[in-house]
């Protein structure tokens, strides 16, 4: 009792361990969630302030452009305006200079009042000409002057707009780049953290399942009948009561070795118990006087036939409700029904109830081996198979 208690405990610590590692990465999943979530939205947010970028960008370049092209165009416009009113100041100049060789002719001649006056009234026209001129020549250089000062501002809003543009189309693509990447190593380690937690907990239901079904069936019994002489002990380890135990599979064929050896000294404290009560029965049965030895002795021969025959009864079905037998055969039971794979943990379980010999145990094993290789030593079978001795 005390040993299958530690067992139990151990066996128990282990299911608790088993849950702590399936809580402790539950929750490193939930964290990996919520840091995948964080990225993506800062991804999106990045993404949409690039895409706001180049749209505000991609709307304003085609203004400005349309801005030079009319500032553009408005310089070619004054500039042939220009050239025009300097062909007529040209023009003036020369019609100036044919009217001061006039005026220097007509004064060399006799004086006329007609001629004075159109010289006076042509003279008037070139000044308020000249003084046209000079107008139109300050407004022309004022206004390459703007012009050049607009070109200049326009040109450097241009350039800032365009390297600002590709200072952000970097920043967001330096900013993408590791997120992109800690994203799927984030989804890498989540996946892997899925399959293991899901490995687990199919493992966990399976050999829950499968240490419920072989505790059910054999340990309570085996108890039972260890603990025959003491009714409250043995009333008290009822199925119902006993824990849920949890257990990995490599520890199966220790576990099934383990309840073989218990089942075998019950199988022995049995015996005993049998040979004890046979012979305390045999010694009460005995003559005390000896004038009736020979009555006493044909009917104490009878009296032990009727005895034997009832105790060969006895045995037979004992030994078909032992505990011992009903192991035995679900071992052998479970050890034909189940795959190749499944067999290989009962192997020593069946060997230590059969009182398997070393070269008969691993005939089995390499049996079971052979069935599950696709390239199996045939004739090493072969040979442990004739080999063994009936």
């Amino acid at each position: 009792m005390r040993i299958l208690k530690s067992w139990i405990d151990s066996k128990e610590e282990i299911l608790r361990q088993k849950d702590d590692t399936i809580q402790r990465l539950m929750q490193e999943t939930l964290h990996l969630q919520n840091e995948m979530t964080i990225l993506r939205s800062q991804v999106t947010d990045l993404q949409n302030l690039k895409e706001k970028n180049t749209s505000d960008n991609s709307a304003k370049v085609p203004y400005l452009q349309k801005q030079i092209d009319t500032l553009r165009s408005d310089n070619e416009n004054l500039k042939l305006t220009i050239k025009s009113l300097r062909i007529q100041l040209s023009d003036v100049e020369s019609e100036r200079d044919d009217l001061l060789i006039k005026s220097t002719d007509v004064s060399n001649l006799k004086p006329n009042d007609d001629l004075q006056k159109q010289f006076d009234r042509q003279k008037t026209e070139n000044e308020r000409h000249g003084i046209e001129i000079q107008n139109l020549k300050q407004a022309l250089i004022e206004r390459d002057s703007i012009i050049e000062q607009q070109d200049k501002r326009l040109l450097i809003d241009h350039e800032t707009r365009a390297i600002q543009t590709d200072e952000d189309q970097s920043f967001v693509q330096v900013l993408a780049e590791p997120d992109v990447d800690t994203i799927s190593k984030l989804q890498a380690e989540l996946d892997d953290k899925n399959r293991t937690i899901k490995n687990l907990q199919q493992r966990y239901n399976d050999l829950r399942k499968t240490l419920q079904r072989e505790f059910h069936a054999s340990i309570p019994k085996d108890l039972n009948q260890i603990g025959s002489s003491k009714p409250n002990n043995a009333t008290s380890s009822s199925p119902a009561n006993l824990p849920l135990i949890h257990y990995d599979a490599s520890a199966t064929s220790q576990s099934d070795v383990d309840v073989a050896k218990r089942a075998s000294t019950a199988r022995q404290m049995t015996a005993v118990r049998k040979n004890v009560t046979f012979t305390s029965t045999t010694t009460s049965a005995a003559p005390t006087s000896p004038a009736i030895l020979p009555h006493t002795s044909v009917e104490s021969t009878s009296t032990k036939s009727q005895m034997n025959g009832h105790r060969s009864s006895i045995d037979g079905q004992t030994t078909l409700n032992s505990t011992n037998f009903k192991y035995l055969k679900h071992v052998l039971l479970k050890f034909m029904t189940s795959t190749e794979d499944e067999a290989i943990h009962l192997i020593r379980a069946v060997s230590t109830l059969l009182s398997f010999s070393a070269d008969e145990e691993r005939l089995l094993r390499e049996t079971l081996d052979y069935k599950m290789s696709w390239f199996g030593k045939v004739s090493r079978h072969k040979a442990l198979s004739s080999n063994i001795n009936f």
